[in-house]
């Protein structure tokens, strides 16, 4: 007789005791996120006496958040991009499951208290600095990326001007603030207020700054004085901003930056048309006081009735104490107006303490009517013989300590960047 062992199979028995899982929850099912912002995601295993309550987490696609696993059965949820997500989390015990959709969305604006600086990446963002700028004008804003702002119905407005619309009191309620726009564009901006004055991205600039931003697609059309792209009115400081589109001014007052500056314009450029009636420029209608136009460019056209320029209307210093600028500016522009018109200006009366190396391309064939000493306004090519010699002298005027200088590509009209 043979004998067989017998086969003995052990298997594993449940301990005494122990709780298996039946299933998993989250606390929440949809979740919009902010780009750049967190939340935690809090998964309840069931029942709440399971003997293990380990969870795993994980997202589809990998890329649109990031997870951290907390180890107290949550989970911290940043999002990465606009995409949504599935968050799933998964039991050790039973491959239990749930999910939570999450909806990255826009990040609008980031608002600092301790500084009153909004860092905007949105239109939403935007007009909601705008109308906080509006009530308390010393607040600050940081553009974070480019704005398409939406079209409006013909002959209405996407914008209404942040500064005040009163001129008499432009000391009070002008914009104090600094916008730096870090060279980002705002497209599609609509300012269509024909009836009121100092219009513009801006209404008034009371000592304020704006600075490194570029407007794309402007239409400005303001009432019957101070019309500008980025300022009706301005005794503060523009700089590093490019205007591309259209300002209309009923009146006086009207330029491509600047209606009427009290303050400095610098390395600013103007692609388009400017019309008003007089004192109308490619970067500003009018300058006085202590105020200065440096290192700008102009290509378009400049139409007016009187003291019409392709760089400046009018400048005028006439009280004891102020003096105007106009120095190291180019134009290609085709101006037209019934008296006073220039390529660089309409008219620049006495007082005007330094006029120098502007240079102009087009029509007319004078520099305007100016009654002060000047230097070095002529005409490209019959003048001076190219826009890279004008370019050379202009930096040379501004001097290589200048925050601006410019780039002249193929004897074009030259373009300004900071040193």
């Amino acid at each position: 007789m043979v004998l067989i062992p017998a086969l003995v199979i052990a298997c594993k028995q449940p301990t005494v005791g122990d709780v298996s899982v039946t299933g998993v929850k989250l606390d929440q099912r949809e979740l919009t996120l902010p780009a750049g912002k967190t939340a935690v995601l809090k998964a309840t295993v069931e029942p709440a006496n399971a003997t293990v309550q380990t969870v795993t987490w994980s997202v589809e696609p990998a890329d649109a958040v990031t997870l951290i696993d907390n180890k107290d059965g949550s989970c911290t949820v940043s999002a990465v991009k606009e995409v949504t997500a599935t968050v799933t989390v998964t039991t050790a015990d039973g491959g239990k499951t749930a999910q939570c959709a999450v909806t990255v969305s826009p990040l609008d604006f980031e608002y600092d208290e301790t500084t009153k600086t909004y860092t905007v990446y949105t239109a939403k963002g935007l007009y909601a600095w705008a109308e906080a700028a509006n009530v308390d004008l010393e607040t600050n804003c940081v553009l974070a990326a480019d704005i398409v702002l939406e079209k409006p119905a013909e002959g209405q407005s996407n914008w209404q001007p942040v500064g005040s619309e009163d001129d008499i009191a432009v000391a009070e309620n002008g914009y104090k603030g600094t916008f730096d726009g870090r060279g980002y564009t705002i497209r599609n901006v609509t300012v269509n207020n024909s009836g009121s004055r100092n219009q513009g991205f801006f209404g008034v600039i009371t000592g304020g700054a704006v600075k490194d931003v570029v407007l794309e697609d402007l239409s400005v059309t303001g009432g019957d004085n101070f019309v500008g792209g980025i300022a009706g009115h301005s005794t503060g400081s523009v700089s590093g901003c490019y205007v591309k589109g259209s300002v209309r001014g009923m009146n006086f007052n009207v330029g491509g930056i600047v209606g009427k500056s009290s303050g400095k314009i610098e390395g600013c450029c103007f692609d388009g048309s400017v019309q008003g009636t007089k004192y109308v420029g490619g970067i500003t209608g009018w300058a006085d006081g202590v105020s200065s136009v440096k290192a700008c460019r102009v290509k378009g056209a400049v139409n007016g009735t009187d003291t019409v320029g392709g760089i400046a209307g009018g400048l005028q210093s006439g009280s004891s104490g102020s003096f105007v600028e106009c120095i190291g500016c180019c134009a290609d522009v085709q101006v037209t107006a019934v008296r006073d018109i220039g390529g660089v200006l309409g008219r620049s009366d006495t007082g005007t303490r330094y006029l120098n190396s502007c240079y102009w391309s087009g029509s007319p064939d004078s520099e305007g009517v100016i009654n002060v000493a000047v230097q070095n306004f002529m005409k490209v090519p019959t003048e001076i013989s190219s826009w890279t010699e004008a370019t050379a002298k202009m930096n040379e005027t501004l001097g290589a300590d200048f925050g601006w200088k410019f780039v002249c590509t193929d004897n074009s009209l030259p373009q300004p960047v900071r040193q």
